[in-house]
């Protein structure tokens, strides 16, 4: 799946982004939260095979999940900021 990020006002502000969502959770790459895994533990109808990883916690956690869940080391997290916030 791509996402248009050139769809202001018609305009070509950047190249699309190549977007191939995380499928499984990599024990090497990845740190389990702990804390959100308590708390879907408690949500009724929840996949059992739904694990949480970890994001750093610097006011950027949004931009950080989108970029764990795209599994593109390659982007920043102010390059996804601000292709999001055009």
């Amino acid at each position: 799946t791509w996402l248009n990020t050139n769809s202001y006002l018609g305009l070509e502000l950047f190249p699309p982004l190549h977007f191939v969502p995380q499928q499984s959770f990599n024990a090497d790459r990845h740190r389990l939260d702990l804390v959100a895994q308590s708390y879907l533990a408690k949500v009724r109808g929840c996949p059992s095979d739904v694990l949480p990883a970890a994001v750093p916690v610097d006011g950027n956690c949004l931009y950080h999940s989108i970029i764990l869940l795209m599994n593109d080391p390659a982007i920043e997290v102010a390059e996804l900021r601000g292709l999001l916030l055009v």
